[in-house]
């Protein structure tokens, strides 16, 4: 895979600057939804309530939508062989839709530790390993069930378990080494948010309330990070898609616009 590719793209064509920072506005969303939801719940631990519970978990999963119709249109530039430069913002329903269908597919494939994450427990060491075993496992497997939605626009197609399994049999050395780019990434990202936001409590004096430097050190790092980051990995998630398939015939078959 072409790695460097995947992390300078962002900086070619005409008005990346506008399109980047377009991205990081709609970034903020998220970010104030995860903070919202931590203060509604009063920090990071359930609140008794399964249907709030549940409902906090996905809301700022929910305003990534506008996020993520925009990177999927990447990972299918990538896939027609178009991926050189951000695409345009254009056409916000359509924008909108493929973001829903997005949020949908990655939610579905999330929902297992979705629901494990708020079932109360005791730290139990063998539901811990069992937990990060089907983490590492999602992990691995959602890159091509994304990017085959990407490549189809068709929601069930973003669902099908074997065809995901296929894609990521035939390309198992790019896809592992998407996982550890993505691992490495979001990690330091955090870790660098969780450290300004340390900072300034420092600084400033700690906020009343329940929110933490790992609070807010997510909501800065979904700022300042993921939409570079995001358009990097769905490049790499492209690149990923076509070279363990080989073509882009289902592409061609939808009939995309590559410069949308």
């Amino acid at each position: 895979m072409e790695i460097n590719q995947a992390f300078t793209f962002v900086f070619r064509g005409p008005g990346w600057k506008r399109k980047l920072l377009l991205l990081a506005l709609c970034a903020l969303l998220p970010a104030v939804a995860g903070l919202v939801a931590a203060l509604v719940a009063g920090g990071s631990q359930p609140t008794g309530d399964p249907l709030l519970d549940l409902s906090l978990s996905f809301a700022p999963g929910v305003a990534t939508v506008p996020i993520y119709g925009y990177v999927i249109r990447i990972t299918r530039a990538v896939i027609a062989g178009d991926g050189e430069s951000l695409p345009r913002w254009s056409d916000p329903r359509d924008l909108l839709r493929d973001g829903l269908k997005l949020w949908g597919v990655t939610a579905v494939w999330g929902l297992p530790l979705t629901l494990a994450g708020l079932a109360p427990g005791d730290g139990d060491p063998g539901a811990v390993f069992l937990g990060l075993l089907a983490g590492l496992l999602l992990a691995f497997i959602s890159p091509a069930a994304e990017a085959r939605l990407a490549a189809t626009g068709v929601f069930r197609d973003g669902l099908d378990a074997g065809a995901a399994f296929g894609t990521v049999r035939r390309g198992l050395g790019d896809y592992g080494l998407i996982l550890l780019i993505f691992a490495v990434g979001y990690g330091a990202a955090f870790a660098l948010g969780a450290g300004i936001a340390r900072i300034g409590f420092r600084l400033g004096g700690s906020p009343s309330g329940p929110l933490g430097a790992g609070d807010i050190g997510t909501a800065l790092a979904t700022v300042l990070f993921l939409p570079y980051f995001s358009c990097a990995v769905y490049h790499l998630y492209g690149q990923a898609y076509e070279r363990a398939n080989g073509s882009s015939t289902a592409l061609s078959e939808r009939g995309w616009d590559r410069s949308t």
